[in-house]
């Protein structure tokens, strides 16, 4: 079966999202534990950037960061998020008021966690339009069940009395969703959208986040461990490791060329080989925030590794067009001197 890609051309306006050199620690005794580390990527309108890795990797602290709701006592200790070119970096709680779910849309992981069990589903959208001076009273909730027909829940206006508890598992996610649009965002960000369903509910959730952002012509920042979803939904990937975005590159070369060692061994560990085949995982595990080595996190896992990658990160290499890798593999110097590329 032939895999279809999402255009890889980026667009030429400047980005909605410029996120720069983002660093999210937590305390330890007298210094800090980095979660994530130098992150640095755009999103455009109307494209969806890609942000996959292992549970672990820095996902889910990155996209927490960019919306500034890191997990106490952990805070954001470096860099910048630029919304439409608007540094968000030291926006005041009611200032956040006015990007979190009015600019910046977000889909949580859980919905069971993320939905209050007490409100029903109609009253959560209705506070989210209230909040953002949308609308009130009975109009809210007329719009709220408006929004949760645009997510193709079934018999809206059942759903919108009903508690989360009272849903199955995509419906719960059809009501998440219908609360991150319901401020009309510019950037919706899913964390992990589809964890915990079945498959053809999967489906089903990926098609729906697929037509809402062309419809409403969404920027999408997708977080996911499942490069099958990269390859159907995203325009553009970032690969996490180790708190780090170690390659970027459009979604049909990443998956045709990929040049950084973590990435070979994460598409090499799909499943689809002959049948009997054993199964290629990558070895060992993500390091602890403690034990991270100083230079490049993959080092230990890593069957390429040099010398000095265990001591010194690696910058991002250019490795094509709007293609970057931070491995030593790439350095110019080496290849000069004859050396392995």
């Amino acid at each position: 079966m032939t895999t279809t890609f999402p255009s890889d051309t980026a667009p030429p306006q400047p980005p909605l999202l410029a996120v720069r050199g983002l660093d999210v620690a937590f305390p330890r005794g007298a210094g800090w534990l980095h979660a994530v580390r130098g992150v640095s990527f755009d999103i455009h309108r109307g494209e969806t950037l890609g942000l996959v890795g292992e549970s672990g990797s820095g996902k889910s602290l990155t996209a927490f960061g960019v919306i500034g709701l890191v997990p106490a006592p952990g805070r954001t200790t470096g860099g910048a998020v630029l919304l439409d070119g608007r540094d968000l970096a030291g926006l005041s709680e009611l200032e956040w008021c006015g990007v979190r779910g009015r600019r910046i849309g977000f889909v949580f992981q859980e919905p069971m966690t993320a939905l209050d069990p007490v409100h029903t589903v109609g009253t959560q959208i209705a506070e989210v339009l209230a909040v953002h001076g949308l609308a009130r009273g009975r109009e809210a909730l007329e719009r709220a069940i408006a929004l949760l027909d645009d997510v193709a829940m079934p018999e809206p206006s059942l759903a919108a009395r009903a508690y989360p508890h009272q849903l199955s598992g995509g419906m719960r996610q059809r009501a998440m969703i219908a609360i991150a649009l319901a401020g009309d965002p510019d950037l919706l960000i899913a964390d992990e959208p589809t964890t915990a369903l079945d498959v053809t509910v999967q489906a089903q959730i990926l098609d729906l986040l697929r037509l809402l952002k062309a419809r409403r012509r969404l920027a999408l920042l997708l977080i996911t461990h499942d490069l099958g979803v990269v390859a159907q939904m995203a325009d553009r990937v970032a690969v996490m490791y180790g708190g780090r975005v170690v390659e970027t590159s459009g979604v049909r070369e990443l998956f045709a060329t990929p040049r950084h060692p973590y990435t070979r061994g994460l598409l090499e560990s799909v499943p689809g080989g002959s049948a009997g085949a054993r199964l290629v995982a990558i070895d060992g595990v993500v390091p602890a925030l403690d034990a991270m080595p100083a230079g490049c996190a993959f080092t230990p896992r890593c069957g390429e590794r040099l010398a000095r990658c265990g001591d010194d990160p690696p910058p991002a290499f250019d490795v094509g067009a709007a293609h970057q890798s931070r491995c030593w593999l790439h350095d110019a110097a080496r290849v000069d001197r004859g050396l392995r590329p």
